[in-house]
């Protein structure tokens, strides 16, 4: 019996003797091939031999270890992935799933193949990977750049510093409209290639760039509305600005004049009325402005001069508030701060 079930090594019976008894074979011997056998079933302190079953520390830790280096090897404290968060202050490789309850950081290059579930925050090295099976889509950080690849090839990388996302090796960014939020669109995409859209929003309308000839197109319907060459030459016969007619705004007594009516007519109704032009402290209204009035009413109607405002009567330049006659057709124009001209027939 080398052991009983707690460890504790005891003598066969009868091995004990006293002085004076004759040492006899049988009781000699027992007690030397107990203890020889107690001394195999024990550890080597030289590695020989190794365990058989397993190693119950009850409780107590093994210290001073050295750090393992092979898979079958005991790992370190220091080797451990922290599961619960923390930091692994040297390299680190995941090849299956691994979680974390908390915050993760990496010290060293990191690598990661399978995956891995951070609850928190994730803090990596300058050197870390995050990849699927080796080759397929990948997520590194080298030289300040975080790059998204494949293969094996680098496509985007987002500059640390400065945020720029640039698109590599004649790549493009395809985002759902889902993700963005923008109901007008159905793909919105980025690209240097020649033959694919820069922006677009459907499959007819879009911003297109030609790399041959360094020429972005801004295509509308599937037709080019307008074109600009790196050399700075425009082509814009094909595109439309600004009004083609003057919208109306309809009016049937007093009124002041707001910054909407750039570029309209006013359409004046019923009987006597006062149109007033405001100072530019009131309205802003840029230099060449330009608003038509029409009297179809049943009296004539005043132009008034909002304060410090000064109308010039075109051939005259008399500065006074103007009448509109019945059927008049008049057009102010500003040419100061708060200067305007009025033309037309029917004004006086």
């Amino acid at each position: 019996m080398p052991r009983d079930a707690n460890g504790n090594y005891t003598l066969p019976g009868g091995s004990i003797v006293a002085t004076g008894d004759t040492i006899l074979p049988s009781q000699h011997n027992p007690p030397l091939l107990d203890i020889a056998q107690s001394m195999t079933n024990s550890l080597s302190r030289d590695g020989l031999g190794g365990m058989r079953a397993a190693l119950d520390m009850g409780g107590f830790k093994i210290s001073n270890i050295l750090a393992a280096t092979l898979p079958g090897d005991a790992p370190r404290l220091d080797q451990v992935f922290p599961t619960t968060g923390g930091t692994i202050s040297g390299n680190v490789s995941v090849t299956g799933a691994a979680t974390f309850g908390s915050s993760l950081t990496v010290t060293g290059a990191a690598v990661f193949n399978g995956n891995a579930t951070v609850a928190s925050q994730l803090n990596i090295g300058p050197n870390a990977i995050f990849q699927h099976n080796g080759t397929d889509g990948f997520l590194r950080t080298q030289s300040g750049k975080l790059y998204l690849g494949s293969a094996g090839t680098n496509h985007f990388s987002i500059d640390a510093s400065t945020g720029d996302l640039a698109a590599l090796a004649d790549e493009k960014l395809l985002l759902n409209t889902g993700t963005l939020g923008w109901s007008s669109l159905t793909n919105f995409t980025l690209g240097p290639n020649s033959g694919v859209p820069l922006l677009a929003w459907d499959s007819g309308d879009y911003i297109s760039y030609d790399r041959s000839i360094n020429t972005m197109y801004f295509v509308i319907g599937n037709s080019v509305k307008l074109s600009l060459s790196a050399s700075g030459a425009f082509d814009g016969n094909n595109l439309e600005l600004g009004n083609k007619d003057l919208p109306q705004n309809a009016q049937t007594g007093d009124y002041t004049l707001v910054l909407t009516d750039r570029a309209k007519h006013l359409y004046l109704t019923s009987g006597s009325a006062m149109i007033t032009i405001p100072p530019n402290s009131s309205v802003a209204y840029p230099i060449g402005t330009v608003i038509v009035l029409i009297n179809n009413g049943s009296a004539s109607k005043t132009v008034a001069r909002g304060s410090g405002v000064a109308l010039l009567l075109a051939g005259s330049a008399a500065d006074a508030n103007k009448t509109l006659a019945q059927g008049a057709v008049a057009t102010i124009i500003k040419v100061a701060t708060n200067t305007w001209f009025i033309s037309g027939a029917g004004v006086s």
